[in-house]
């Protein structure tokens, strides 16, 4: 589920089970975009899916004195900028994974960075040296820390949970940053296991071993 700021151009997506998840979603953006951006949304657009035709987001956006307007069917060309946003999503992911080496079970966290990514792109049209995230929020931020999808990282293991003569790190795979801290998201190969830390050396130069795996998306603590 994709959301995108008609003036800043700034980007949030949202991972989805079902649809019947949108409306939450939908609901929790449009507080996120108030605390976010210091001012209220007053007009949504969207296609005419049932997710967005629902008597309770009516009942919501009437509530909220928010405009709701819809397109018509197979015109995508009126949300225009909405579905060639999707579409460079899209093409960034697909580029990232091929890049990367990495398997198509790793698309959720290809797409999650590209749109990371994108929210730091100069915006011209409206100042010249200005990123969505600025222009969205007001908040200036450095992208000196960005490093390179799928590369090798090495999260240092604490010293409570190694022996002396033990190994100080775990090498692991990079897969982007956390949206619940200041931290990294990686996955450690032996135990298929993901988890998010804070101290890590990155190896830009290497290639990860394409490896069949299965995503543990449970776990988020640090490897045994």
């Amino acid at each position: 589920m994709t959301f995108f700021d008609s003036y800043s151009y700034y980007l949030k997506i949202v991972l989805l089970k079902l649809k019947n998840e949108a409306e939450e979603q939908l609901k929790s953006f449009i507080e996120y975009a108030k605390v976010k951006t210091g001012h209220y949304v007053s007009f949504f657009r969207s296609d005419g899916s049932g997710e967005y035709s629902l008597d309770s987001l009516k009942k919501y956006f009437k509530l909220h004195s928010i405009y709701h307007e819809l397109t018509n069917p197979d015109t995508p060309q009126e949300n225009g900028s909405a579905e060639y946003i999707n579409c460079t999503i899209l093409d960034m992911a697909y580029t990232i994974i091929k890049e990367s080496e990495l398997l198509e079970s790793f698309w959720s966290y290809a797409v999650n960075y590209a749109t990371y990514i994108l929210n730091r792109i100069s915006i011209h049209a409206i100042k010249k040296n200005i990123i969505f995230y600025q222009a969205y929020t007001g908040n200036k931020l450095s992208v000196v820390y960005l490093q390179v999808f799928g590369c090798t990282a090495h999260a240092l293991i604490p010293k409570n949970k190694r022996s002396k003569f033990g190994s100080k790190s775990l090498q692991c795979i990079y897969l982007g940053y956390s949206s619940r801290k200041k931290a990294y998201i990686l996955f450690y190969h032996p135990s298929s296991q993901l988890f998010e830390f804070q101290n890590v050396c990155f190896d830009e130069g290497s290639e990860v071993e394409d490896t069949r795996v299965v995503i543990d998306s449970s776990s988020s603590d640090f490897p045994a």
